[in-house]
């Protein structure tokens, strides 16, 4: 399974952003222990003026693992996105599920 996150974060904040996600968000999602690894992508395409968007892809051994961390922990890691980016950022989530892979 892949937690996918589709960031739109605005240019004026994108360095402080990048920072953060590397040094303290991605390191405590995965701190949670309920996922296997993450990519951290930047589109290339301009998806919406102003912005930059970035694409986290969270590895997960399981629906029943997703349903723990939203559960658990999910409230507080979007809360420490607000606290320190609230109205600058757009988010979207997603849960895709491994079909094929070469």
């Amino acid at each position: 399974m892949i937690y996918a996150v589709t960031i739109h974060i605005d240019k004026e904040v994108e360095k402080k952003w990048v920072r953060w996600m590397q040094d303290q968000h991605i390191p405590d999602v995965l701190g949670t222990k309920l996922f296997l690894g993450c990519r951290m992508m930047r589109s290339e395409l301009t998806h919406k003026e102003g912005y930059t968007t970035y694409r986290m892809q969270y590895v997960l051994q399981s629906k029943d693992t997703y349903r723990e961390y939203e559960e658990k922990y999910a409230d507080e890691m979007r809360g420490q996105a607000d606290k320190f980016f609230e109205g600058k950022y757009l988010a979207e989530r997603d849960l895709l599920e491994m079909i094929r892979e070469r």
